[in-house]
């Protein structure tokens, strides 16, 4: 049995703690909320002591993360824990680096974990998803007075580039991005253009100008067209040869957790050298920062 603490500021514990039980293989070890004296009942064997809190444990799941626990995330791995990390937007790609160079010298898994069921729809349909020509992506926020659309992107394009990169293993070749402002003083519309070494080509347009919320991702390929709506929760497919579309719900959020954790146990016991959830993470982020610079870039009038 693998033991597993929680690290986190927030109140999904309880909800770990069920899909934990769900588990065979993990048991709950203690929680440690940074920052807290910890009054909880003793169910939770909340510590209070950092390192006493990882000397308990195997395993460490870091969820609800805030960028000052980055020094405990660092002493999670120097005490040779694997680590299931949430919000990977919350770091920067240096950070990402070092992760990566010190999880390899401390020979653990470090697994990113995603906080929506995206990936996860598209593991169970996987078929639907493979060799896609073309991405198209569509996010729509409603009106925020002054909503930065460099901060949208930092939240919310982290995980989707991510969640791409790993299933289209490619490298981004190329960017194009340019965004235009509407209503605010700020740029409150873009338009991404992400070209991949293998062909692939993903437009993402962002705007916060909208009457309602849109998530949706379309892939398309050849007489074949599949799109996810991650608000909706739904998958919708629709081929030229069947000339049937099939509509289906997406997996829930708690289900997805229990992959996600499923997966992170099946990896430990794998023991692999070097994780590449990391690896395409680091990928994920300096993709960000390429978008980031060209629209900083375009918006300022130089092409």
């Amino acid at each position: 049995m693998i033991r597993i603490g929680i690290h986190s500021g927030n109140s999904d514990i309880k909800i770990y703690l069920k899909i934990l039980s769900k588990i065979n293989g993990f048991v709950f070890n203690g929680l440690f909320i940074p920052g807290v004296q910890s009054t909880l009942p003793n169910k939770f064997r909340s510590n209070n002591n950092f390192e006493e809190f990882l000397k308990q444990n195997d395993a460490i799941l870091f969820v609800n993360y805030q960028k000052p626990y980055y020094e405990n995330l660092l002493k999670a791995i120097k005490f040779s824990k694997h680590i299931l990390f949430y919000d990977i937007s919350k770091i920067d790609f240096e950070q990402a680096q070092e992760l990566k160079k010190i999880t390899e010298e401390a020979n653990i898994v470090f697994k990113i974990g995603i906080n929506n069921s995206f990936l996860t729809s598209i593991k169970n349909e996987q078929s639907s998803f493979e060799n896609p020509a073309l991405l198209e992506t569509i996010i729509e926020k409603k009106i925020i007075k002054n909503q930065i659309i460099d901060t949208i992107i930092s939240n919310n394009l982290v995980e989707y580039i991510y969640q791409i990169l790993l299933l289209i293993k490619g490298n981004v070749k190329r960017v194009v991005a340019k965004s235009v402002s509407i209503y605010n003083e700020h740029n409150d519309v873009a338009n991404i253009n992400l070209e991949f070494d293998n062909g692939t080509i993903a437009t993402i347009c962002i705007n916060t100008i909208s009457k309602k919320e849109a998530y949706n991702i379309t892939f398309y390929s050849h007489q074949f067209k599949s799109s996810i709506d991650l608000i909706n929760n739904k998958i919708l497919t629709d081929s030229s040869k069947s000339h049937i579309k099939s509509r289906k719900k997406l997996v829930k959020n708690v289900s997805s957790r229990i992959i996600e954790l499923t997966e992170f146990l099946e990896i430990i016991n794998k023991k692999p050298a070097i994780s590449p959830s990391l690896a395409y993470g680091i990928k994920a982020l300096e993709v960000i920062a390429r978008i980031q610079d060209k629209l900083r870039i375009t918006s300022n009038g130089i092409e």
